[in-house]
């Protein structure tokens, strides 16, 4: 059994680099905060929506202080040549209650500099593999319909997925029950 709240696990990205991936811990806020400051208002956007022109440090503690059974968080990254950790990306879910499927929202962003990298394709898969062993069932979504890279996420899932636009924004449904293998990169 998967244990999200000490989650480790390692990947590559499209180009063969080595990524890790691992739970979201809370002394993260700080990254989380450099990372935001290195996103694009583009990116920004994606994310939340709305311009957001900065976030402060109660966010990036909310954002990082996880129960990983209602809310789970993962961050994918890999090290400088100083041997540091540099975040290369952030996942997330949080289960919806009150409802007969045990479904989830699933978020996430990606540093600019690795948007197309296969980042966001390798936290999703990540958090699907955690969110089945916790019996979630489905994983909705909103993004805005010029999000491409993370409609192709979708659509790169194999899962299937039912999707809806309203209000401007594309709502996403993604069945987790039915398994299918991972897609390689194209």
């Amino acid at each position: 059994m998967i244990n999200s709240r000490h989650y480790l696990s390692f990947d590559r990205m499209k180009d063969g680099t080595p990524v890790f991936v691992r739970a979201v811990r809370r002394e993260d806020k700080y990254a989380l905060l450099k990372a935001y400051e290195h996103m694009s208002d583009r990116s920004i956007y994606y994310r939340f929506m709305r311009p957001k022109w900065q976030m402060s440090l109660d966010e990036a503690a909310r954002f990082t202080d996880v129960d990983f059974e209602n809310h789970v968080a993962i961050a994918a990254g890999h090290y400088s040549d100083k041997g540091e950790e540099e975040a290369l990306g952030i996942g997330r879910y949080i289960v919806l209650p009150g409802t007969k499927v045990k479904r989830a929202e699933f978020a996430c962003a990606v540093v600019d500099s690795l948007q197309s990298h296969g980042v966001g394709f390798i936290l999703f898969n990540h958090l699907v593999k955690i969110a089945r062993e916790q019996g979630i069932e489905e994983f909705v979504a909103e993004v805005l319909p010029q999000n491409r890279g993370m409609i192709g996420v979708f659509r790169k899932s194999g899962l299937p997925t039912r999707t809806i636009m309203e209000d401007g924004l594309l709502r996403v449904n993604l069945d987790l029950r039915q398994r299918r293998e991972v897609l390689e990169w194209d």
